[in-house]
C-alpha cells in the first residue's frame, strides 16, 4: 500500500467528475443521491457537491485523535 500511496488525490480532477457524473446520472433517473465518509466532511469540496445537487451528507468526525 506505502508504494502507491504517493498516487492517492482526493482532490483530482477525474475523480471529481466521475462524482460529477454519478450525481448527473442519479438526477437523470430520478434517484436521490447521498455522501457519505470523509469526503462528505470535507469543506473544500461539500460545497461543490452542493452545487452539483448532492443534498444529504452523512460524516462522523473522528475525535479520537493523538495529542
Amino acid at each position: 500500500m506505502k508504494k502507491i500511496a504517493n498516487l492517492y488525490d482526493t482532490y483530482n480532477p477525474a475523480v471529481l467528475q466521475a462524482i460529477k457524473m454519478l450525481i448527473d446520472g442519479a438526477h437523470e433517473g430520478g434517484i436521490k443521491i447521498s455522501m457519505c465518509g470523509e469526503f462528505a466532511g470535507d469543506e473544500k469540496c461539500s460545497s461543490n457537491f452542493i452545487w452539483y445537487g448532492t443534498r444529504f451528507f452523512f460524516y462522523v468526525r473522528n475525535f479520537n485523535t493523538k495529542s
